[in-house]
């Protein structure tokens, strides 16, 4: 980013009384990262000062600044903030993080630091979408920022990589030091990583643009890359090249996939190459990250199209993976078992055990597929209840795209399709006189008779055909 070179320095009191704060280069007080004379400003993207769009300042102001000699152009109001956000299609609240997140960046700020929110907090923001966990960078080496928050939870997350995660007002933080990473030798880790004082040191560093947003309480939107424009266009970049993006770390590639699911982007075409021309690097990604990434992808909102979008890179990680799911992925439940069963062939269930899946979810996939060919009534859905259980049954009718009515309606009336449910026991069978052996088969036999309607769920009833039976 070019430095301003017009005008003459504000005078810094006098900016702090009007509420106005300077911007200069990448030496800045304040405000957003505008210089008069960038290539691009940060904000729109767009080449170009807009003053009248931007400047929000009184014209008694204005007058004063010239009688001082300073560019307007090289200062922001604060107050000009909604008018920034409607620019986006979004309103003032829109941007507004938790009060532990301002509590964290001014506690940075008064230790003498730079403080911005970063990373994925700031695009879902922007997209209106909840967060979860957020991210701060700062220029403050870790043991500054451990020192910065004293009298709080402070837990040394990753101090090799600078990274130490903050505790206020019960909300986890990572706050991170800028940095440059180093040569990447395994395709997934950097050797080595230098702190750095300079924020687009940092932000060069992250996979795609739309990661790489910052966003101050204070001095606003730093975008040097374009991200903004790109989570508004919906779209996938990488920064830099993307082949040396992905041949750093390979999780990237899986990364793209999931985003684009989860956020409905495409993937920039020169970033989609890429992906497929580094897709030997994913072989050196551990099954666990991998499993996590695709689970991520195939059940968020737009699966569907990220699946046929990249079944080619879907096929080089899942084995077993089907030329397409058994039915539109969109229109099943978010539920990774129903969503793995969707997209694997039958009996490729052992392909998830291969990625270090749990068990649970892997022996899910099995039953869906065994049961795939499910189609019975009231009577068989009770005799599935017995045998499964109400999770797997309600599962199973998810994967099939089968209304759950019935099974609501059996279970609303209590209906009896299990042992325990029967209006008597072993105990009443064996008073009967029944050799212990024969007690388990008497019982199934009669709550086959409840299930099917031949008797009522009555001990009297039971126990009379018990009798007919021994």
């Amino acid at each position: 980013m070019k430095a301003h070179s017009g005008g003459t320095k504000p005078d810094a009191e006098w900016l702090q009384s009007t509420n106005i704060l300077r911007v200069s280069g990448k030496e800045h007080s304040g405000g957003f990262v505008f210089p008069a004379h960038s290539e691009r400003d940060t904000v729109s993207g767009k080449t170009g000062y807009d003053a009248e769009r931007f400047r929000q300042v009184s014209d008694e102001t204005l007058c004063e600044m010239q009688e001082r000699g300073i560019d307007p152009s090289v200062v922001f109001c604060p107050q000009s903030f909604p008018q920034l956000f409607h620019m986006y299609g979004k309103d003032g609240d829109s941007m507004r993080f938790p009060k532990a997140i301002e509590k964290a960046e001014q506690i940075l700020t008064r230790f003498g630091g730079e403080a911005y929110i970063v990373g994925g907090c700031v695009r879902d923001a922007l997209l209106d979408r909840p967060c979860h966990d957020y991210d701060l960078t700062t220029n403050l080496p870790p043991e500054h920022v451990i020192e910065a928050f004293t009298g709080y939870t402070v837990i040394p997350t990753g101090l090799r990589h600078g990274t130490v995660t903050v505790h206020i007002d019960g909300l986890p933080i990572d706050i991170t030091t800028y940095r440059i990473d180093g040569t990447y030798t395994d395709g997934r880790h950097p050797v080595h990583v230098r702190f750095s004082t300079s924020l687009e040191d940092d932000l060069r560093r992250r996979d795609f643009t739309m990661n790489a947003v910052c966003y101050s309480t204070v001095r606003g939107f730093v975008d040097p890359f374009g991200g903004v424009d790109d989570i508004r266009a919906g779209i996938i970049r990488c920064i830099g090249d993307p082949l040396e993006r992905f041949s750093e770390d390979a999780l990237r590639i899986l990364r793209a996939i999931r985003f684009a699911a989860q956020l409905g982007f495409s993937v920039e075409p020169a970033t989609e190459r890429a992906m497929y021309e580094t897709a030997d690097g994913l072989a050196r990604i551990s099954a666990e990250r991998i499993l996590s990434e695709l689970s991520g992808a195939l059940t968020a909102p737009y699966a569907d199209a990220a699946f046929t979008a990249f079944h080619k890179l879907f096929k080089t990680v899942l084995p077993g993976c089907a030329a397409q799911p058994v039915r539109p992925l969109d229109s099943l439940p978010a539920d990774k078992a129903v969503r793995f069963a969707a997209v694997l062939k039958n009996g490729a269930s052992d392909s998830l055990a291969q990625l270090k899946s749990d068990r649970r979810t892997v022996e899910d996939v099995h039953f869906l597929h065994a049961y795939s060919c499910f189609s019975g009534g009231r009577i068989e859905l009770k005799k599935l209840l017995a045998a499964q259980g109400e999770r797997r049954t309600r599962l199973l009718l998810g994967y099939l795209g089968t209304d759950t009515s019935v099974l609501d309606d059996v279970l609303a009336n209590k209906e009896c399709f299990s042992l325990r449910m029967l209006a008597v026991n072993g105990r009443d069978i064996a008073a009967l006189g029944v050799a212990p052996q024969r007690i388990g088969s008497i019982l199934h036999a009669l709550l086959d008779d409840v299930m099917e309607g031949r008797a009522a769920n009555e001990k009297n009833v039971l126990l009379q055909r018990a009798a007919e039976k021994t």
